[in-house]
């Protein structure tokens, strides 16, 4: 849960505006789902959703 919070406020900074904030929206892209990413760590494996936009142009 920490690290898809992190990539989601990652995402509010790429975009300049946040999930639910379309009024102060300043870009033509937008939010476009997430996709599954299986990562093994030193605890074992774990899921995380990593978010997607429009443009494809985020890179976590």
């Amino acid at each position: 849960m920490f690290l898809e919070g992190a990539l989601d406020e990652e995402l509010n900074e790429e975009l300049r505006c946040s999930k639910y904030d379309y009024h102060n929206k300043e870009t033509d892209n937008s939010r476009n789902g997430h996709s599954g990413k299986s990562m093994h760590i030193s605890y074992g494996d774990m899921e995380a959703a990593i978010f997607r936009d429009r443009n494809g142009e985020y890179e976590p």
